[in-house]
């Protein structure tokens, strides 16, 4: 999903815990679906094929949050935290 954010995409995923956290900490980066509900994902492209701005929009509120939140530079130093803290345990 993150490779996708620094793509500049908007992001249609499923209403996984993981997904809906990250769409919970990242507001209008795109919709989540029911996986119940496939029928939605049909819902959500016309939306957005009805509503380009809405589209440019998510976007570019991915691309910022993949910039600033979910880039290596940033990731790696949380990922190289963890890796100290359990080699020193």
């Amino acid at each position: 999903v993150f490779s996708y954010m620094l793509a500049g995409l908007a992001i249609i995923a499923s209403s996984t815990m993981a997904q809906s956290s990250l769409f919970d900490q990242n507001k209008d980066i795109g919709f989540l679906f029911n996986l119940d509900k496939p029928e939605m994902i049909d819902d959500i492209l016309n939306t957005y094929l009805q509503d380009l701005s809405l589209l440019r929009s998510h976007q570019n509120n991915s691309l910022m949050a993949g910039r600033n939140k979910y880039n290596w530079e940033i990731e790696s130093a949380t990922y190289i935290s963890v890796l100290q803290k359990v080699i020193k345990d």
